[in-house]
């Protein structure tokens, strides 16, 4: 099925744009997390008496920044193309027979 198709490419190109929006998501999480810019949602004992509170910006920034960039990579300008996708030479996967056919038309694909 095409959706697959569309899956595996989107994984194979929009790996770094995965990590570098989930970067900018943490670092944006980060920076409104100790500018008290949103209240913190979690407190926790880290010490004798003390009371730490954290909101949870940095995990649902990263998330969300992770997610804009994996599903916005399409879109994103590409500055090396050393990669290209031929749907000319694809094979089906689901149908034996055409499967079968698309394996041996790849011998006259110049």
């Amino acid at each position: 099925p095409g959706w697959q198709k569309v899956l595996s490419l989107l994984v194979q190109s929009g790996g770094v744009h995965f990590l570098l929006g989930w970067l900018l998501g943490v670092l944006l999480g980060v920076a409104l997390d100790l500018g008290k810019v949103l209240p913190p949602l979690l407190s926790f004992p880290c010490g004798e008496n003390l009371l730490c509170e954290r909101g949870i910006c940095v995990r649902v920034f990263g998330f969300l920044g992770s997610m804009a960039g994996f599903w916005g990579s399409p879109y994103i300008p590409q500055f090396h193309t050393d990669m290209c996708f031929l749907d000319v030479v694809s094979i089906n996967q689901a149908d034996p027979e055409l499967m079968g056919r698309g394996i041996y038309g790849l011998g006259g694909f110049p």
